[in-house]
């Protein structure tokens, strides 16, 4: 498999110290959803979204903006 991560990722990787958790993570990474996955997220109930620039208010009690 090709590495998931951009050369600028895995310089702040290894800056940081954390290159080997990025790599253990870096193994769930692909192009698509496993078909468990999908199937997991087909059966949650996700709220419908509205853009924040046309509600009336934000989630901070605020107007929008």
């Amino acid at each position: 498999m090709d590495d998931p991560y951009h050369e600028g990722s895995r310089a702040v990787q290894d800056r940081l110290g954390v290159r080997a958790v990025a790599d253990h993570i870096g193994r769930s990474i692909g192009p698509g959803l496993r078909e468990v996955t999908a199937a997991f997220l087909g059966l949650q109930r996700l709220p419908r979204l509205r853009p924040g620039a046309l509600a009336e208010r934000t989630l901070l009690g605020g107007l929008p903006g």
